[in-house]
């Protein structure tokens, strides 16, 4: 049982690494797309045309990026929980049924659960998961208040 569990945890590790991978990795193309086009001299209309979907996929992929990164860090602790278990000598059953009853649950819910354990969230995943996203938010914000200024200086 022990091993597969294992298996099962590293699956949702290799999960989770993939998806912060792809997820940062459109979010850093997309954004230097629109700081292209924002620092181009090309005209304030064709940079708003550009620019709004470019902000708007860029947003969207950030919440994805918060929505995925906790759920599937989420995941990979649960399996870090049932190996724990194994190791003390409880018994697992039903580990596929159990993960998508765990997957139910909500963040407080599994939080509390895992402290039972003795596993808070990581402190690399959490600086991974929330701080990077976070530092594409400053971004987004501050090309945001660049076009905003360069409109606002082309009117006056």
């Amino acid at each position: 049982m022990k091993d597969e569990i294992l298996n099962h945890w590293q699956i949702q590790e290799s999960l989770l690494q993939s998806y912060r991978g792809l997820l940062l990795t459109s979010q850093s193309i997309i954004l230097a797309i629109a700081a292209i086009v924002v620092t181009n001299q090309t005209q304030n209309v064709t940079i708003l045309i550009i620019f709004i979907p470019l902000l708007i996929l860029g947003v969207y992929l950030l919440l994805l990026w918060f929505e995925i990164g906790v759920n599937r860090g989420f995941d990979v602790s649960y399996f870090q929980m049932l190996l724990l278990k194994t190791e003390n000598g409880e018994s697992v059953n039903n580990v596929m049924t159990n993960f998508k009853e765990w997957q139910k649950k909500g963040a407080k819910e599994k939080k509390g659960i895992l402290a039972k354990y003795g596993l808070p969230i990581s402190q690399t995943r959490n600086k991974l998961g929330l701080y990077v996203p976070r530092l594409f938010v400053i971004l987004w914000i501050t090309l945001t208040v660049v076009v905003i200024l360069r409109l606002t200086n082309a009117i006056s």
